[in-house]
């Protein structure tokens, strides 16, 4: 009986040894994810300015920044030629083809209950592109609406189109994330 406690005891050691080490990697592996995961949240809270030139031909000064989610399948982004400041809207229509008529309302509710309401400049038509259908509209800000935006959350957006009326709630870490680029630009 002794020989088998002491030849189990020696293979329970060496397993013991094996475990530690899994352990020692783990822990290892442990501390990458941890960087890996704090780099991330980093590059997914970076809205930048992705471009900011003067058009060597009109003088012209254009800013544009990256494209921010509102919602699944809904963005935006920032463009400012000289003084006018414009925000592009991005909606994914799947495999419908929508038209948004001419001077309908695109909305916008702010989490202090207010509804900020931008006119469609022009009818917008949907384009297919890779095999999906995309809506983009462009809505001239003002430097009030701009101050609204920067200073209070987006809680959800709504605009009509020629087959429904669209609503999308906007998540509070996306509206933290619209309110970092309407902050980029002044």
């Amino acid at each position: 009986m002794k020989v088998i406690f002491i030849y189990t005891k020696q293979y329970s050691e060496k397993y013991n040894q094996i475990i530690q080490l899994n352990n020692q990697k783990i822990r290892v592996m442990k501390k990458v994810l941890f960087i890996a995961a704090l780099f991330h949240t980093v590059y997914s809270f970076s809205q930048k300015i992705e471009k900011n030139e003067i058009d060597k031909f009109t003088g012209v000064h254009h800013i544009s920044t990256s494209m921010e989610k509102i919602s699944v399948g809904f963005g935006c982004s920032l463009i400012k030629n000289d003084s006018v400041l414009s925000l592009f809207i991005m909606y994914d229509c799947g495999s419908n083809v929508l038209t948004v008529t001419k001077d309908s309302e695109f909305l916008i509710r702010l989490t202090n209950a207010e509804i900020l309401k931008l006119k469609v400049p022009q009818t917008a038509i949907s384009r297919v592109v890779y095999g999906g259908s995309y809506l983009d509209m462009t809505f001239q800000l003002d430097s009030m609406l701009l101050n609204k935006l920067k200073l209070n959350s987006i809680e959800s957006v709504r605009f009509d189109t020629s087959k429904f009326y669209i609503t999308r709630n906007v998540s509070k870490n996306d509206s933290k994330k619209l309110q970092a680029l309407f902050n980029l630009i002044q």
